[in-house]
């Protein structure tokens, strides 16, 4: 009879629907299970039977599957019963058997219910640093975006999305980036966090976040790897700043602009016939751009000559000056600069486009090459017109060598 209740139960259960039943009715099969196994022990010897085990699983499920709160009553509802059986059946309780099993069986509801917080923890926990981490990247490439992020106060309202907590941003370097580090809006018993804004190997500020619930390792590197997106964000700022205030200089990348490498290569040429010095001036053309430009896009065009202009300028010795000479041309001119030492420029120069597939060639979406010529001058030889087109010509059978 007991066996067919049983059955019967679990064919109800089966059937039943229970997404939308409160934790609380979940007791009662609780309830149910603890009365099958009292009967079950009764019917077979009592405190003494060997079906006490049963109380384990169910105690263990309801430890895992329920609340804190309904896994103790659950434990309650056990040992109420056992000791229910015992006053029924004095003849068959066993008082010994159940001061060890029933503190053994609530131990074991407990190891089930700390070891289900740990997993769920474990699994928000890493659904968090899923959702962090999708919108790190998404900040990341806000931050890229120059028309995106306008002021550190932007930047910081950003990170605080990001990390669902308050976010302020002490800047130093530039006057009007400059911004005061606030404190968290409830200190007591909120975590803190404080990262270095760094770029380009200069420190540009700290980055500060504060929230109630910890932050994990996983944020704390996302933070890292955001504050650094910052701080290019912010030195874009700096640069876009500076080249408003000099007209002298291209506004994208940064370099002077053409009118300044004419007047510069008179005044550098008339030193060179006073002194007999010598002149060099180099050419660098990036190979079919509007072609990259189509491809890539715009924004990723623009990103590709700031990169190779800020190369360039890692490039040249101290007192070279570099130039953009047209859209996708640049020029470098440096004085001083010997015969033997000239190709060991040009070929440092080139450096700064960091593929050169078409000496192989192929060419594959996205790579980019130049082609680069010199000219040098000596004392009166020296004249801006012939320099020019000499470097030109040079430039040109250099990109029909490679290509060819």
């Amino acid at each position: 009879v007991l066996v067919a209740a049983q059955l019967t139960a679990v064919a109800l259960i089966w059937r039943f629907s229970w997404h939308g039943v409160n934790d609380r009715w979940l007791l009662v099969l609780v309830g149910a299970q603890a009365l099958f196994v009292a009967s079950v022990i009764t019917v077979t010897g009592g405190g003494s039977s060997p079906y006490l085990a049963f109380y384990a699983p169910v105690l263990a499920i309801a430890g895992w599957h329920l609340r804190s709160a309904h896994a103790a009553i659950a434990v309650a509802i056990v040992v109420t019963t056992e000791l229910w059986r015992t006053l029924v059946a004095p003849v068959q309780s066993d008082l010994t058997q159940l001061a060890v099993s029933l503190p053994a069986f609530a131990l074991l509801a407990l190891l089930a219910r700390l070891t289900a917080d740990r997993l769920t923890q474990a699994v928000v926990l890493n659904r968090r640093d899923q959702v962090r981490t999708a919108a790190s990247l998404e900040a990341v490439r806000q931050l890229g975006d120059p028309h995106a992020s306008a002021s550190v106060a932007d930047d910081a309202a950003l990170a605080a999305d990001v990390f669902g907590g308050h976010a302020s941003i002490q800047a130093w370097g530039d006057p009007a980036d400059r911004a005061p580090v606030h404190s968290c809006p409830e200190p007591g018993g909120r975590d803190h966090l404080q990262v270095a804004i760094r770029s380009s190997g200069a420190t540009h500020g700290a980055l500060r976040l504060c929230r109630a619930e910890p932050f994990s390792a996983s944020e704390r590197r996302l933070a890292a790897i955001l504050a650094d997106a910052i701080g290019r964000a912010m030195e874009q700022r700096l640069m876009a700043a500076r080249v408003r205030a000099d007209p002298d200089r291209d506004p994208m990348t940064g370099l002077f602009g053409r009118h300044v490498l004419e007047a510069d290569l008179e005044r550098l040429i008339e030193k060179a016939r006073a002194t007999d010095g010598e002149l060099a001036i180099f050419l660098l053309d990036v190979d079919e751009f509007r072609r990259y430009n189509d491809e890539q896009g715009r924004d990723r065009g623009d990103a590709a000559l700031q990169r190779i202009a800020r190369s360039l300028i890692a490039g040249v010795r101290p007192g070279d000056r570099v130039y953009r000479y047209g859209g996708d041309a640049f020029a470098v001119l440096a004085a001083g600069l010997e015969p033997p030492m000239v190709a060991a420029m040009g070929e440092r120069l080139r450096s700064a486009i960091p593929e050169h597939p078409a000496r192989f060639g192929h060419r594959l979406p996205g790579d980019l090459s130049a082609s680069l010529g010199s000219a040098t001058c000596q004392g009166e030889s020296c004249s801006s017109s012939a320099l020019i087109e000499r470097a030109r010509h040079a430039m040109d059978l250099d990109r029909a060598d490679r290509l060819s």
